[in-house]
This record gives structure tokens, sequence and C-alpha cells, in this order.
């Protein structure tokens, strides 16, 4: 009975020690953000027709990134059409996630763009025509 206690405590010094503070503090949320939003950019530049091959399930985009941290993080991009069906108006979602444990609370950001390669539902500023 005495070695079942000692084993408890031994796996409760070993999760709140060494587990929980690293999933706790894994990634550095601002550099997260950093990061989100210069991925965001680099995809918004790009075409109307480049951005529709997300919408292709063997077509979403992986790849890790080092954050200038030395941490890794993993994105993904991936589109939806969201209204009128093929053709018509496109999502596109970039989520990154790393640190502790991978995938369970990424930060996700996006934008939709028209075939007409404008943005919708964002201020005149950022409303700007893209390539077609």
């Amino acid at each position: 009975m005495e070695y079942l206690f000692c084993g408890a405590l031994f796996l409760l010094f070993l999760l709140f020690f060494f587990l929980i503070p690293r999933i706790r503090f894994a990634r550095n949320p601002e550099e997260v953000k950093e990061i989100l939003e210069a991925e965001t950019k680099r995809y918004r530049i790009r075409s109307y027709s480049e951005l529709t091959k997300f919408t292709e399930l063997e077509n979403i985009e992986t790849k890790e990134i080092l954050g200038r941290s030395g941490k890794k993080y993993q994105l993904e991009v991936e589109g939806l059409w969201d209204s009128g069906g093929k053709g018509g108006n496109l999502r596109v979602m970039i989520s990154i996630s790393g640190g502790g444990i991978p995938h369970m609370t990424p930060l996700s950001g996006g934008f939709i763009i028209t075939p007409k390669g404008e943005f919708v539902g964002e201020g005149e500023e950022k409303k700007k025509k893209r390539h077609k």
C-alpha cells in the first residue's frame, strides 16, 4: 500500500512540476500573433484563382514555421466555399499551433475573397482588389 501511495505522489510531482508548466507556457502568444498576421498578409496578396486550390483536400497546406524565439509552430491553410458553392466567395482559414499540446488550441485567422478579388466584410481601406 505504501508503494501505491508513493507512486501516486511521484506521478503528481511529475504532473505539477514538469507537464503542466510546459503545456501552459509552451508558446509565446505575441509571437504566435505576429506569425499569424505575417502569414495572413502573404496569402492575401495571392490571386483568387491561386487560393481556390486550398479547397481541395489534397491541397490543404501545412508547414512548420520557426518563430523568432526558436520555437516551432505548425501552420495550416485551408479554403472553403463561403457562399454560392464552387466559384463563389472563398473563405481562406489560416491556423497556427505549437508548443505544448499540438493542435489543441490553435490561433486562427483568415479572410473571405470574391471572384473579383475583393475582400468581404472589411473596411474600405482593407477591401482593395487583388489579382483575378
